[in-house]
């Protein structure tokens, strides 16, 4: 009875080979290492053959297993063009963006819309955080490139906008009079924190955290019921709270700016195209 090799099997596993390890085969085939690891372990068990020995100083291919790639490699590249010359198909471009939590209603359906039209054919898988999360997610390779929030009003080429930090509150809240002043800054690794901290203290205005270590949608829900008051970036405030005026007793927040970057030392097209139409639907909203 005839037996099928999976392409996808065949292409782990080329990957694994090419690139000298499961981790960095993962990275390129936007798949986890365990993920990788399965498929070539699949891919040994239908051949009943050992492909690769592993070892401290990296991977070996047997004899098998080099045998192995010279057919898997040209399997996967007749797959691949033909694939590529039937009529209306192009392989989609996987690119891994990161947005702040705070940014995504107003910002994530423009920004969809913009490559929806310019470029269909990237198929996006998007991580939400805080800033700083999301940095150290570029800086290690697990995302692409990210919208980022930065302090101050010119953070180099990769600014987009600036816009003033104010002090928001919910409907009718009177939170903002009490003291301790009570705060929801929904994370420890928020990136507003220090710039309010500091304002705080330069005001002598003593404060207590009445919310962190949730999500958004909790704590604008501590700040709607009026348990506490929170910061956010202008043009995010929720339409139903209010923005605290000067005459409130807090003091002016600083300007943050909106910023796009690429992950240290990648560069793709389908990552710069993102990256365009990232610049372009922020600016245009």
């Amino acid at each position: 009875m005839p037996q099928n090799l999976e392409i996808r099997l065949l292409r782990s596993y080329a990957a694994v080979v090419n690139y000298g390890s499961m981790a960095k085969a993962a990275h390129a085939l936007h798949l986890t290492q365990g993920a990788v690891s399965q498929q070539v372990k699949r891919l040994e068990a239908f051949l009943g053959q050992r492909l690769l020995h592993r070892h401290h100083h990296g991977l070996e291919l047997t004899p098998d297993g080099t045998r192995l790639l010279r057919y898997a490699e040209e399997m996967i590249e007749r797959n691949d063009r033909f694939l590529a010359e039937t009529a209306g198909y192009k392989e989609a471009d996987p690119v891994r963006l990161g947005i702040p939590c705070d940014l995504i209603r107003r910002y994530m359906p423009s920004i969809l819309t913009s490559l929806s039209t310019t470029d269909p054919n990237i198929e996006l898988s998007i991580h939400s955080g805080t800033s700083s999360e999301l940095e150290a997610l570029l800086i290690s390779g697990d995302i692409d490139v990210s919208v980022l929030e930065a302090p101050g009003d010119d953070a180099n080429e990769n600014r987009l906008i600036s816009e003033r930090l104010v002090w928001v509150a919910g409907p009718g809240g009177q939170a903002y009079k009490r003291r301790p002043l009570p705060l929801s800054l929904v994370s420890e690794r928020c990136v507003f924190r220090t710039s309010v901290f500091e304002a705080l203290r330069k005001n002598n205005i003593p404060w207590v955290h009445r919310f962190e270590h949730g999500d958004l949608e909790a704590a604008m829900a501590s700040v709607a019921g009026d348990v506490a008051i929170t910061v956010c970036l202008e043009s995010v405030v929720p339409s139903d709270f209010q923005v605290l005026a000067s005459d409130s007793g807090l003091p002016t927040l600083p300007m943050f700016s909106i910023t796009v970057c690429h992950a240290p030392g990648v560069c793709s097209m389908p990552i710069n195209r993102t990256a365009d139409s990232i610049r372009s639907a922020i600016r245009a909203v």
